[in-house]
């Protein structure tokens, strides 16, 4: 009976020990995100080292997003690019800490903001604020999460995409739409470059 005892004690103190792990781990996590705002994502691409900066909007609730991260991610591996993956969450809610801890298991140099609640305490109203600001008027401004967001050096937005982008293709895979659009904005010259060949 002591036995029994003693295992009961011992798994329960092991379950109890990984749960605050756990959360302790998440509270840590999220003290590295940046809290931004429109500017602030255009000043990521001022500061970034890197030729492009790319903003990749994600929910972990958004079941396209979980399957497009993968793009974002080849393409922070294999081209000039800083990315950054933008959570639409309300500031430290469960669903941005869940978003966190998803983006880092994938990928544990990832870098994460989260749009600032100052546009609003509704994660749809401020992510659309925020695109109203973000999108230059020669895009169409269409909601819809999964974006890459491509910006220059100069903290110019080079491209928004839509779900329209990819509308001819597998909607479970944005590979063909990011060759079309997204790559050659990666690959163009800058006159510099050129006058350097």
């Amino acid at each position: 009976m002591k036995i029994y005892f003693v295992i009961v004690f011992m798994l329960f103190s092991q379950l109890a020990f990984s749960q605050e792990k756990a959360s302790l781990t998440t509270q840590d996590q999220t003290e590295n995100i940046r809290v931004v705002d429109a500017i602030d994502v255009k000043n990521l691409a001022k500061e970034s080292t890197n030729k492009n900066t790319i903003i990749f909007t994600f929910g972990v609730w958004c079941g396209p997003c979980r399957l497009h991260l993968k793009n974002a991610i080849a393409l922070k591996k294999e081209y000039d690019v800083e990315l950054w993956v933008l959570l639409t969450d309300l500031e430290g809610d469960d669903w941005m800490k869940r978003g966190v801890d998803y983006l880092l298991e994938k990928d544990s140099t990832i870098n994460i903001a989260v749009l600032t609640d100052n546009y609003g305490k509704k994660k749809g109203d401020k992510y659309k604020r925020f695109l109203k600001e973000i999108t230059p008027e020669k895009f169409e401004n269409i909601n819809g999460m999964s974006k890459y967001i491509v910006f220059d050096k100069k903290g110019e937005v080079l491209m928004v995409t839509t779900w329209k982008d990819n509308r001819k293709n597998d909607w479970r895979d944005k590979s063909l739409m990011l060759r079309d659009k997204v790559i050659p904005l990666l690959e163009e010259k800058s006159e510099k470059e050129i006058s350097l060949d």
